[in-house]
Order: C-alpha cells, then sequence, then structure tokens
C-alpha cells in the first residue's frame, strides 16, 4: 500500500505548485514495476510461481505436472516454473524502461497491451496472499498515465528538484524497507 501514499504525495506536491504531477507519477510506477521485478530475484520466486500455477483455475491440467521436477516425488520447482518465473521478471523489467523511453505511441501501446496481459494473467491465477487490486491499479495506472498522457515526460521531473528528491527518497528507501535492510538505514 505504500505506493499509494507516494503517488498521492506526488499528486499533492506538484499540484501545490502546479506541477507535472503525471510525470512524477510516471516516475512511481516505473519504479513499482522495477523494485517489483527485483523482489522477484531470488532462489524461491519459481516456488511461488510454481503454487501459482498449479493452484491456478485456468492453467491446463496436463501442464501442471511440468511445473515439478519430478512428480510426485520431488515436489521442488521443475524448469517450467524456473523458466516462467524467469521470464515474468524479465518481462516486469522490461515494462518501466520501455514505457519510461517513451519510443513512439505504437510502442507504448504495444507495451500496454503487454503490461496488462501481465498483471491480468496473475490476477486470473488468483495467487495466495496476493492482493489483486494491486493488479489492477497498475493496469488503470499504466493506461492513464503512460497511453493517455504520452506528452507527459519523465524527464520533466527534473525541473523540480525539491519534490523530485523527495520521490526518489520515498522511492528508493521508504518503499524497500519492506523487502529488507537497505542502505538507507
Amino acid at each position: 500500500a505504500e505506493h499509494y501514499w507516494v503517488a498521492l504525495t506526488c499528486i499533492a506536491v506538484a499540484l501545490a505548485g502546479s506541477g507535472p504531477w503525471i510525470s512524477f507519477c510516471k516516475l512511481v510506477w516505473c519504479f513499482i514495476w522495477f523494485w517489483a521485478a527485483t523482489s522477484k530475484v531470488n532462489h524461491h520466486f519459481p516456488s511461488v510461481i510454481q503454487v501459482m500455477m498449479n493452484n491456478g483455475p485456468f492453467f491446463p491440467k496436463w501442464l501442471k505436472k511440468r511445473l515439478f521436477a519430478d512428480y510426485p516425488d520431488d515436489l521442488r520447482a521443475g524448469p517450467l516454473a524456473v523458466w516462467m518465473a524467469r521470464m515474468g521478471t524479465l518481462t516486469e523489467w522490461t515494462i518501466p524502461f520501455v514505457l519510461a523511453a517513451n519510443i513512439s505511441p505504437l510502442v507504448t501501446w504495444l507495451m500496454l497491451f503487454v503490461m496488462a496481459g501481465f498483471h491480468g494473467f496473475i490476477a486470473i491465477n488468483n495467487p495466495s496472499g496476493m492482493p489483486i487490486e494491486w493488479n489492477i491499479l497498475m493496469i488503470y495506472g499504466g493506461i492513464a498515465l503512460f497511453g493517455f498522457h504520452p506528452e507527459a515526460s519523465i524527464v520533466a521531473t527534473g525541473a523540480r528538484p525539491l519534490p523530485l528528491a523527495l520521490v526518489l527518497f520515498c522511492m528508493l528507501c521508504a518503499t524497500t524497507r519492506a523487502t529488507g535492510p537497505t542502505t538507507c538505514g
């Protein structure tokens, strides 16, 4: 929920001075995708994917056994689960960089389609212990910010150094506290 507060801070600070709040919110969305992907670079994420897909209502039954190393004798994550975890992480890392680059409207909308598919896929597989509204909010925010406001560049945040410093502090220090020790304390 911490990213809701950061986005609201961007809106409040930017509106107080008629600043580029959309650009700041785009920066927040990019950081969320980046840190979410980074948090998945570990040895246990393939097991998370294995459980999510095995319990997912839409994953084909004939593929479910391939999620395991050697079902039913070895229930560790198999090559398919590892591959899906790594591809999901790579996709989540790619989204913010392509959207922030704002290469062209076509590329932006193609990546928004990929992003909606990515978050939609997670949401329909009903992951245990994961708030589904987060994926819905990321889809809505991504389309609203990047799709309908291509003119708002993340580079515009540099024109407001104090709000930029606040947002960067929040995104680099405050929101990463949930993932463990940081260089911020």
